[in-house]
């Protein structure tokens, strides 16, 4: 009998349809796929999956490090030539596969099988999609400064909304981003604003 062939995708892109679409396709050519939010059990990433847009390039940075041997970066984009300045030097080091988005997501699927080898069917992906946070762990009060933050508050105008210290707001931020697994500010807000 073959052993389990096991695959972990990173997705982070501020397009959330095309992410949304990814993971319908994905999901419709693999039977067993484990979504998380987390990255935090995770020892390596296979492919790396990011849009080219600054803050998620920004974002998948932090993620760079975390990329198995062989791992991939998949670069996702609207653009017809790709300036290689837009890169950050923390992933050009890496194996960069560029894909324009509307390209057919047979070609995408091409890619996977290839990343998949011969374990075919006998794959189980984990795919690490931070827009699926499970909001159940936090508080009240967080879920209540979540919902400020998304409509562009400043930590001040909070405060007095909540009637509570500047500080204390800051500290039921940093409790938030430590509960859903986010410890850069970057990695917040693109969860914040893109989800």
């Amino acid at each position: 009998m073959a052993a389990i062939n096991r695959l972990t995708i990173m997705l982070i892109d501020s397009n959330r349809f095309f992410l949304d679409g990814m993971l319908v396709f994905i999901r419709s050519h693999y039977p067993d796929v484990m979504i998380k939010s987390s990255g935090r059990r995770v020892h390596k990433i296979d492919l790396l999956m990011t849009g080219l847009d600054r803050v998620s390039v920004s974002v998948a940075r932090f993620y760079t490090p975390m990329l198995s041997h062989n791992g991939k970066v998949l670069l996702m984009h609207e653009a017809d030539e790709v300036n290689r300045d837009a890169i950050p030097e923390s992933l050009k080091p890496h194996s960069l596969i560029h894909m324009h988005k509307r390209q057919s997501l047979y070609e995408f699927a091409a890619l996977i099988g290839r990343l998949v080898g011969a374990g075919g069917q006998r794959t189980v992906l984990t795919i690490i999609d931070k827009r699926s946070v499970d909001s159940s762990l936090l508080s009240p009060q967080e879920k209540l400064l979540v919902c400020q933050l998304r409509h562009n508050s400043s930590v001040s105008h909070i405060a007095s909304e909540m009637k509570l210290h500047p500080k204390t707001i800051s500290s039921y931020k940093r409790s938030v981003m430590l509960k859903l697994d986010m410890p850069h500010n970057l990695e917040f807000y693109h969860w914040l604003l893109y989800s």
